[in-house]
């Protein structure tokens, strides 16, 4: 029964040498992945950085759009004041040019007034 006991006991050593050894391999392996995610972990805060910058840099972009957007409309209800007033004052020369005469009309007239005068006479 000793003899079994020495090699029951010599197996569970070489099996807890196996163990450690198993277990040692599985710790570096595992720590590399560890080492491998970090890295990536890394990378993407890193990406993450850039990409809030540049959504910074548009937001601020759209900020600045957007004011110039409201400026303009400012712009163009006075563009359209403008032009209603200009609206109002050509149905004005309109009028006023009905109501005169042209130079040929006028030239017409003034030679029937002058032979209209000298039958008078």
């Amino acid at each position: 029964m000793q003899f079994m006991k020495k090699s029951s006991s010599k197996e569970q050593s070489h099996t807890n040498t196996e163990l450690k050894r198993y277990l040692g391999a599985m710790h570096e392996e595992h720590m590399e992945a560890l080492k491998g995610i970090s890295e990536k972990f890394i990378d993407s805060d890193r990406k993450f950085d850039g990409l809030y910058k540049r959504f910074d840099s548009v937001e601020q972009k759209l900020d600045s759009h957007t004011e110039m957007i409201g400026k303009l409309t400012v712009d163009l209800e006075v563009v359209k004041s403008d032009v209603e007033i200009i609206k109002s004052d050509i149905s004005i020369i309109k009028t006023d040019l009905k109501q005169k005469v042209d130079r040929t009309e006028f030239a017409t007239l003034e030679r029937r007034v002058v032979r209209l005068e000298s039958k008078v006479r």
